[in-house]
């Protein structure tokens, strides 16, 4: 596997054309912030967005990337590596795509990573990027996901492939699927506290939830179910490593991301724990970048 070549298609969009072992990979990155790649951060993606959100005016980290946001973009320079391009010529295993982003990576002459975060899926990029890449890493940041599932997350997957299986309009049954998740993804007291009726919460819901193809979405549920961190995996993690939960996330429960960082501390790894203070579940992240960004902020002035 090799960067064949990088070629910059505006201010902060690039294509590297990847030779992969089932032919050329053309993948859209964005790369943001600093030139110098001093305090690089490397941001994986969660399934509902990919690169092309980050810093755009409805992206989900508006509130943490950008100039005089916790990750300046005067002092940090962001990487952002679309996972789909990979996905969509059909390589999906975790590890095989967090090679390519390595390979990216090297090709501008990276070699530290002051940050590699991701939430929920790309919590699960963020670990196997950490695992296979040769660069040193300070800290991982795993928000809202663990190093394994179980079964009430493989039920739930499970379900929305049956439906996307049975569904005469997959769009429409994406569309519904996303709702559910918000709905799966919380305790039943944060509804407790709506301001506004639940049909119009669910008519504004339906316009702020980004579009996902059908075949995309199946092929990211797919990669959840067969992803596998071993304790070789683990062996492998370098950096600090920073789990951060929500009480209230009824997807990755605190216990599990608890017992992971048990499973860290014992096999000698720098391992933290932060909580994400929120009502709204297993989305905390997404929504209340302000409370995240306190945790990253934190994180960042222990250096």
């Amino acid at each position: 596997m090799k960067v064949i070549n990088v070629i910059s298609r505006d201010v902060d969009m690039y294509i590297a054309r990847i030779e992969t072992k089932i032919g050329i990979c053309n993948v859209n990155f964005r790369v943001l912030g600093s030139s110098s790649l001093l305090n690089v951060i490397l941001i994986h993606q969660t399934i509902s967005n990919d690169m092309y959100t980050l810093s755009d005016s409805n992206g989900w980290w508006e509130g943490v990337v950008g100039y005089n946001q916790v990750l300046d973009l005067e002092k940090y320079t962001v990487f952002m590596i679309s996972k789909l391009d990979v996905i969509r010529i059909g390589i999906t295993n975790f590890f095989e795509i967090a090679e390519i982003e390595d390979k990216i990576l090297s090709s501008f002459g990276v070699e530290k990573i002051f940050l590699n975060i991701g939430g929920s899926f790309g919590g699960a990029g963020a670990l196997s990027f950490s695992t296979i890449s040769d660069k040193d890493i300070v800290h991982n940041i795993i928000i809202s996901f663990t190093h394994q599932q179980y079964n009430h997350q493989v039920l739930y997957r499970r379900i929305i492939l049956k439906i996307f299986n049975n569904a005469i309009d997959s769009n429409y049954a994406a569309k519904l699927i996303q709702q559910l998740n918000v709905l799966f993804y919380r305790s039943p007291i944060a509804w407790e506290e709506l301001d506004l009726s639940v049909e119009i919460y669910l008519d504004k819901l339906n316009c702020k939830i980004p579009s996902v193809k059908s075949n995309d979405y199946i092929s990211m549920i797919n990669m959840l179910l067969e992803f596998e961190f071993s304790k070789t995996n683990i062996e492998g993690l370098k950096g600090k490593i920073h789990l951060v939960f929500s009480k209230n996330d009824n997807m990755y429960l605190k216990d599990h991301i608890e017992e992971f960082f048990h499973i860290l501390t014992n096999m000698g790894k720098l391992s933290y724990l932060h909580e994400l203070v929120s009502i709204k579940g297993h989305d905390a992240f997404l929504i209340e970048q302000n409370k995240l960004s306190k945790i990253l902020s934190n994180i960042i002035m222990e250096e």
